[in-house]
């Protein structure tokens, strides 16, 4: 019974590791994208990264430093004040 548990429990959490794995790759791509000055590349891959997980802090903060540096602060600050809270 013990196992059957066990293998219940790591089943329920495969799809959120694989959603982080996603995530983390998502952001990677992004800050090269970023750092190679591609703003909006950068922006539309954090926004995949968005569809997965919207409050995610660090996506958040990534995409706020893209839009703060393409000049679209307004964009910014929307996701700046998610990373606050």
């Amino acid at each position: 019974m013990k196992q059957l548990f066990i293998i219940a429990i790591m089943i329920s959490c495969t799809p959120s590791l694989l959603a982080q794995d996603t995530i983390k790759q998502l952001v990677n791509q992004g800050i090269q994208f970023h750092d190679d000055g591609n703003y909006d590349k950068a922006i539309e891959t954090y926004k995949k990264a968005l569809a997965i997980d919207s409050l995610s802090t660090l996506v958040n903060y990534e995409i706020a430093f893209s839009y703060f540096k393409k000049g679209a602060y307004e964009e910014a600050i929307k996701h700046a004040d998610i990373v606050i809270d």
